[in-house]
């Protein structure tokens, strides 16, 4: 749907500045005028001048009223073209503007589903996306991989609607069937959002965000240099927000908790620079996900 609106914008932008010829228009009027100007003015001039001595003063002022005549001429006819064309950047930004309300809205869609099914999943991808963007300013990522990390922390964990309710909200141990049931949320997440043709890494972060940076990870046991700094970030954050918070088979264990699994796995299981940025993050100002959460409603984490 989003390619066929992008199409018909373009066809609507080159219809704008194409459709009625503005350039040819404004090669073709010079022309004309020009050419009947060469053709008449001469015999005008001679008619006109009965003392041929004033003859080359007419051609001068001939010439003089040609250029001004013509450099008017041209004024307003490429005024009118640049017109358009600031109308055909106005309407680019308004289709942009539009296109990119909709990407975030059916983004925020998709995770408020999410949560709706499983009621210790409410608040936590906000959270996650929250916390993960906080630590990916602070390493002075660029802005797109910024918004990357935002979108996919706002739906890193849609694949669990692919798991059974019973099994996300077991409060006693996972039997090993269904902690495997779990860890292919991941896959699930891949599955759903790879037929979306989201731009940008974002569909290769939620792929990638249980992955460890021994290998030890899931799905794919993807080692250090083959995830991406973007997915680093996101594990970092989803481990925090996950101690930090309650789940249906314990309580919340806190944020200190949550710093000394960071710590304990600093450049083993987790990238050392995004854990350094993590702890400057908790130090400078505090894992209150209260603060990050913004206006969103916040029920029991998951």
């Amino acid at each position: 749907m989003g390619k066929v609106a992008a199409r018909s914008g373009r066809r609507s932008v080159l219809g704008e500045l194409g459709s009625s010829g503005s350039v040819t228009r404004i090669v073709a009027t010079y022309a004309v005028v020009a050419t009947i100007w060469i053709l008449i003015s001469d015999v005008v001039a001679r008619v006109w001048t009965l003392n041929p001595n004033l003859l080359t003063g007419v051609s001068v002022a001939k010439g003089v009223v040609f250029v001004a005549v013509t450099s008017g001429l041209l004024f307003v006819l490429v005024r009118d073209y640049f017109a358009r064309i600031q109308r055909v950047v106005d309407q680019l930004e308004d289709s942009e503007h539009q296109l990119r309300h909709a990407f975030e809205s059916t983004v925020k869609v998709l995770g408020r589903v999410t949560e709706m099914r499983d009621p210790y999943t409410a608040g936590h991808q906000q959270r996650v996306s929250a916390l993960a963007v906080a630590i990916a300013r602070r390493m002075g990522m660029q802005e797109t991989q910024v918004a990357d990390i935002e979108i996919a922390g706002t739906i890193h964990d849609v694949g669990k609607m692919a798991v059974p309710f019973e099994i996300l909200n077991k409060s006693g141990r996972l039997t090993p069937s269904e902690l495997g049931m779990i860890h292919e949320h991941a896959q699930a997440s891949y599955d759903i959002l790879s037929h979306a043709h989201i731009p940008g890494d974002v569909v290769e972060l939620v792929y990638q965000h249980h992955e460890r940076c021994d290998g030890s990870g899931y799905p794919r046991g993807l080692k250090a240099q083959e995830i991406l700094m973007g997915a680093k970030v996101l594990m970092v954050a989803d481990v925090a927000e996950a101690i930090s918070s309650e789940r249906p088979y314990r309580p919340a264990l806190g944020v200190e908790a949550a710093r000394a699994e960071i710590e304990q796995g600093v450049g083993t299981l987790y990238d050392e620079t995004v854990c350094h940025a993590f702890i400057e993050e908790l130090e400078e100002c505090g894992l209150t996900f209260e603060r990050m959460s913004g206006d969103i409603e916040v029920g029991i984490p998951r």
